[in-house]
């Protein structure tokens, strides 16, 4: 399962239910990518919050993040 994460609020509620909800998705959680892409244009309360509290969400489960774009490289 590959799942864009777009950093907004809708991208953002699914993916921490997927996390913390089992019961709402049909795969395993160590089947499941997630794909975004932090390209510096993005609100700096935005980047703040995604680093500090999503992708340690992310992270406390075997989901198996991917950065598609690193600033200065878009």
């Amino acid at each position: 399962m590959v799942v864009s994460y777009g950093l907004g609020l809708d991208s953002t509620c699914l993916l921490l239910r997927w996390l913390t909800e089992p019961q709402t998705r049909d795969f395993d959680l160590a089947d499941m990518v997630v794909v975004t892409a932090m390209t510096g244009d993005e609100f700096a309360s935005t980047a703040r919050d995604v680093e500090t509290f999503i992708w340690g969400q992310i992270l406390m489960f075997t989901v198996v993040p991917a950065e598609a774009s690193w600033p200065g490289l878009a």
